[in-house]
């Protein structure tokens, strides 16, 4: 079953540029990851502080192994200099894709 997650986070205006580029890296690490599927990243047309990351994986038990491991292992420098560049806590929404609908 395939999952989507969405990763939704506010950047700080001031820093917003450099805080796109140090995602790019973590995005590459998350695409490189066992059964991501694809990993996306939107950006509001109306507001560009608002960032979307739009992940999909081939099951839960890999999406879930990806969180797990970017908590431990995967806590990269990329990914511990967000939190630099965020404007408060990020969300994360996941869903299963349903085909029979």
């Amino acid at each position: 079953m395939t999952i989507v997650s969405v990763v939704n986070a506010r950047y700080k205006r001031a820093t917003l540029d450099e805080g796109l580029r140090v995602l790019h890296a973590v995005i590459e690490q998350t695409r490189a990851r066992p059964g991501c599927i694809s990993a996306e990243v939107a950006v509001d047309v109306n507001d560009p502080t608002q960032v979307h990351i739009v992940e999909r994986w081939e099951s839960v038990e890999a999406d879930t192994a990806y969180r797990e491991w970017r908590r431990g292992e995967g806590l990269t420098p990329e990914a511990l200099r967000l939190a630099d560049f965020r404007d408060g806590a990020s969300d994360v929404w996941v869903a299963a894709l349903r085909s029979d609908i």
